[in-house]
């Protein structure tokens, strides 16, 4: 907090509704050995406003994430965004579209960060291919056991 005091980012889910799942940041702190959860330290510079809370709705039928990146220092969540989907979900699904956004604790408080940096691979990073002509995709003998 700006004053030094701690606050505690706890991270939620939320199984909201049928079409819809959240997931969701609090901020904590503790004021009279009681917990509080009313302090507006998620600020967004662009729309000049400051939450308490983070909530990121997305689809039911799709995954999303937010967590805390201990390499970044910073929390990542997913991008959501809109496609044209079933009538009973509203005409809509909010999907992930593959780009990140995140929270940077900033002087006490966390500051938006529109688009995250993502290194594109042409493939998935292993120290040695894992392809065998006799294993199968999970690493089994493709021999028959009799």
């Amino acid at each position: 907090t700006p004053d030094k005091k701690p606050a505690y980012a706890l991270f939620g889910f939320d199984s909201h509704r049928f079409w819809f799942k959240r997931k969701v940041m609090d901020l904590m702190h503790f004021e009279d050995g009681e917990p509080r959860f009313d302090l507006p330290l998620i600020v967004s510079d662009s729309l000049n406003v400051a939450w308490h809370r983070y909530v990121l709705e997305y689809s039911s039928t799709v995954a999303a994430s937010i967590r805390y990146n201990t390499d970044e220092k910073m929390v990542v969540f997913d991008h959501i965004t809109e496609l044209p989907g079933p009538a009973a979900a509203g005409g809509v699904l909010l999907v992930a579209d593959g780009t990140y956004e995140g929270y940077t604790l900033r002087k006490g408080v966390w500051k938006h960060v529109n688009k995250l940096k993502v290194t594109e691979m042409s493939e998935a990073p292993r120290p040695m291919p894992v392809k065998s002509e006799d294993r199968d995709v999970l690493g089994r003998s493709k021999k028959r056991r009799g």
